[in-house]
């Protein structure tokens, strides 16, 4: 089992053990951690604090009573502190804590990663659980429902969040941005004669690839959707236009058309335009030939068949 996969192991146990948690965490080269209260749970690390993903450290925080994190033997507190990010401090509240002298107390056992204590009723089933674990794959999901489990998504308002920011002025509808984002955060619709490209803040996953692969480069990243915009499910249209078909692939297209007036998509005025390839020519180009457009992305190919407009 990998380091990761234990962290998130120890999310299981604490959410199925029949009393609430008071966590503690050490790292792993802490000496002695066993002082303290014995009220608390104190877990050792595999690694250093500054290696725990403040999503999963989210998570512990909602089924935990409590969470604290010790510094006392931390060899990277600055580390260990900078995973405490804005929104999970602002989510968490009193519930988490940073405590960088080492507390007193009695002794207590440390447990350890991958090797924690179960009950023999639980592990046979017959013990009951105070929680019914059902964590989402993915981890955008299991955050924004630990979020949200904590409190209203306003809390998070003006926090960046990796989400961006789109703008699409001049768009076409062509649909290659839709096909390159691998979130499918980005959608062509077609509804009552209207045609709009639709964006989920919810789901972004801020990589570029829509931004940079736009024929008409018209699709901008302006920034970044606040944590707030990013729990909020809704989708955004970014542009709407009275809806056409392409006459040459039958993909949707403003009725407008493209740069030449005509009910053709951008694609395919493009591959019109470049019929032995997707590569635009450089600066140095013959004169007359079409070359009026920036260099574009090679891997463009991939994502221009796109007749299936959702």
């Amino acid at each position: 089992m990998s380091a990761g996969s234990r962290v998130e192991a120890l999310v299981t146990w604490v959410a199925t053990q029949p009393d609430p948690v008071r966590l503690e965490l050490v790292c792993a080269e802490h000496p002695d951690p066993r002082a303290g209260d014995r009220d608390q749970t104190v877990v050792r690390l595999d690694t250093c604090l500054s290696g725990l993903a403040w999503a999963v450290l989210l998570e512990l925080v909602v089924v935990s009573a409590h969470v604290e994190l010790r510094l006392d033997g931390c060899t990277d507190p600055d580390g260990a502190r900078a995973v405490v990010t804005e929104v999970l401090a602002a989510a968490a509240g009193d519930r988490l804590t940073v405590r960088a002298d080492p507390p007193r107390g009695r002794r207590r056992d440390v447990l350890v990663l991958g090797a924690l204590p179960v009950s023999r009723r639980v592990l046979l089933g017959l013990g009951s659980t105070r929680a019914v674990v059902d964590r989402p794959p993915l981890e955008r999901e299991r955050v924004r429902q630990g979020l949200l489990s904590l409190g209203p998504a306003d809390r998070y308002a003006g926090m960046a969040a990796p989400s961006a920011d789109l703008t699409a002025e001049g768009c076409t509808f062509c649909g290659v941005c839709a096909r390159a984002c691998p979130a499918e955060a980005l959608q062509v619709t077609v509804l009552a004669g209207e045609v709009k490209l639709v964006h989920r803040p919810s789901s972004c996953l801020d990589c570029g690839a829509c931004t940079d692969l736009c024929p008409g480069q018209v699709l901008v990243r302006r920034g970044a959707v606040d944590w707030a915009g990013v729990l909020d499910p809704a989708p955004v249209a970014l542009a709407a236009g009275r809806a056409g078909v392409c006459r040459r692939c039958g993909g949707a297209v403003a009725a407008a058309g493209g740069p030449t007036g005509e009910l053709v998509c951008d694609v395919c005025a493009y591959r019109r335009s470049h019929p032995f390839g997707s590569r635009v020519m450089g600066p140095s180009a013959p004169a007359g030939r079409p070359n009026a457009r920036p260099a574009a992305d090679p891997r463009l190919d991939r994502y221009v068949d796109h007749g299936g407009v959702r």
